[in-house]
């Protein structure tokens, strides 16, 4: 039996199961806050688009710079690739299950957070930081030091998984195909950038996904939508079959129905991070210190991650390339060629762009982990083992390897659920009181 047989079993059930916890979360979350996050979403619109007027002043990033990073932290290959193998998996039904749990989740998204901005303090050397371990320490007390620390552990070495090494392989290859540049000279690349990147700190990672994260959304939905006006007609039988495979009364009866909820319900939680505690530490050191506002204006990275991944899933849907049960890369670029000779570099094209972002954002996640940990003097270290990792992944991409880092991502999410459940009257009451009219 080889390794990446024995970890897969462990892996389906603590990912099943981290899942299902999700899930429970956000239903009690979404109750406990009378569906705030659903009715003020023109809020949180108005609010992100109000800071680009007010930018930071000082320490600390606006509203507007942390949703765009955050976003970027995102939208990787989840949203593209991913998006075909959900239905494959879970057919055209777990479409509206991703959006019922996107929903119904935005709540824990605030939760997280409301949380990080209002537990937010410094380090060492004077920096705004912010994150579920610092909430964890802070909100519940220093006898749950252990847990906060448990959750900085995992995620200095889970973000290797989801961040680097996955990202890092997509990229490599749709470079090859692109422009014909060799693996491991695209690593290197893509390496010595990020290190330049994250040595300018959270305000250089910010305002490089201001200006690339909007272009590349917009790009992405540009030529999707221009894809599917040109099947307009297939549409409306689409949605329809999307809508009658979700409650179709024989996947109840025979138990299928749970694997249409089920890949639905895990993509959401992949591509959107959704109780991860990553987007937190970059959410929590915005400026002003408004924890209801960041909460509400952090839950649009999920219903723009949201957007892009139904986009694609549309015109997979349209072109049936996800009957084929083929690896996702393959289901998309089909997809595409169908829709438009040549179009299939459009995937390529985007993948570059979101998986470089997700790489950045990742690294400033793991590097804020280990810096609970062993404070400020670890950032270097890290930035340089979390660089050269970039370089090896790209021409080794050892699935074993990520198997492990993605098993320690899931126990890296399970304290911090735990801890939104156990400081949700913290986040009740300031949301109780908030004067969203007055904003």
């Amino acid at each position: 039996m080889t390794i990446v047989e024995l970890l897969s079993p462990i892996h389906d059930f603590v990912w099943g199961l981290l899942v299902d916890w999700i899930l429970y979360v956000g239903i009690f979350m979404s109750l406990g806050l009378n569906l705030v996050t659903v009715r003020q979403i023109p809020f949180a619109i108005v609010q992100a688009l109000r800071s680009l007027k007010h930018p930071a002043d000082g320490e600390g990033i606006s509203a507007f710079a942390a949703l765009m990073t955050s976003t970027g932290g995102n939208i990787g290959t989840g949203s593209l690739t991913g998006m075909a193998l959900m239905l494959s998996i879970g057919g055209p039904g777990s479409l509206l299950w991703m959006w019922l749990a996107t929903l119904l989740n935005l709540a824990t998204k605030y939760g997280e957070a409301l949380l990080a901005v209002k537990y937010s303090t410094h380090n060492d050397r004077g920096q705004l930081v912010a994150g579920p371990m610092y909430y964890i320490h802070a909100g519940l007390g220093p006898s749950w030091r252990w847990m906060a620390q448990l959750f900085a552990l995992m995620g200095a070495i889970g973000t290797f998984g989801l961040g680097n090494g996955v990202q890092s392989v997509e990229l490599a290859n749709s470079l090859e195909l692109m422009v014909g540049l060799p693996t491991l000279v695209s690593g290197l690349l893509v390496g010595g950038c990020c290190l330049w990147i994250l040595q300018g700190g959270i305000r250089r990672i910010s305002s490089f996904s201001m200006v690339v994260v909007p272009l590349m959304v917009v790009f992405y939905l540009a030529i999707t939508g221009f894809l599917l006006i040109e099947q307009l007609d297939l549409i409306p039988k689409v949605l329809n079959t999307v809508v009658t495979d979700a409650f179709n009364p024989r996947s109840v009866a025979s138990g299928s129905l749970f694997v249409v909820v089920g890949a639905g319900v895990r993509r959401a939680v992949f591509a959107q991070e959704i109780g991860m505690g990553t987007t937190p530490i970059v959410n929590g050191v915005t400026r002003p210190q408004d924890p209801v506002l960041q909460g509400m204006v952090a839950t649009l990275s999920s219903l723009l991650t949201a957007l892009v991944g139904t986009m694609t899933a549309l015109l997979v849907l349209c072109s049936e390339s996800y009957l084929a049960n083929q690896n996702g890369t393959t289901m998309l670029n089909r997809a595409f060629e169908w829709s438009l000779h040549g179009a299939s570099g459009v995937t390529n094209i985007s993948t570059v762009l979101f998986t470089f972002t997700t790489i950045i954002v990742f690294g400033y996640y793991g590097e804020r982990c280990a810096e609970y940990l062993f404070g400020s003097r670890s950032n270097v270290s890290f930035r340089l083992i979390w660089c050269a990792v970039l370089a090896l992944s790209s021409i080794t991409g050892e699935r074993a390897i990520w198997q492990i880092t993605e098993i320690l991502n899931a126990l890296m999410a399970l304290p911090n659920i735990l801890a939104l459940v156990m400081l949700s009257g913290c986040i009740f009451f300031l949301s109780k009181n908030y004067r969203f009219s007055q904003r």
